[in-house]
């Protein structure tokens, strides 16, 4: 499976009472510029809420040649 979670929010079905978790685990927010990752990171902020918790894997900066295999 292929996408872009840079393009924007998806609906993931939530009931509004509960209370939320966000599970990123993809470590490729560590070759991501500053400005990308504050903007991913708001757009997690914004469609989690407040009182949300983000589950998220980092890595470091890696190469495109051990990235693009």
């Amino acid at each position: 499976m292929e996408g872009d979670f840079l393009a924007g929010p998806v609906s993931l079905g939530l009931k509004p009472d509960g209370v939320k978790v966000g599970f990123f685990p993809g470590s490729t927010i560590g070759n991501l510029s500053n400005r990308e990752i504050g903007d991913f990171l708001g757009g997690v902020h914004w469609q989690l809420g407040p009182g949300a918790f983000l589950v998220l894997g980092a890595d470091l900066r890696k190469s495109p040649e051990i990235l693009e295999i």
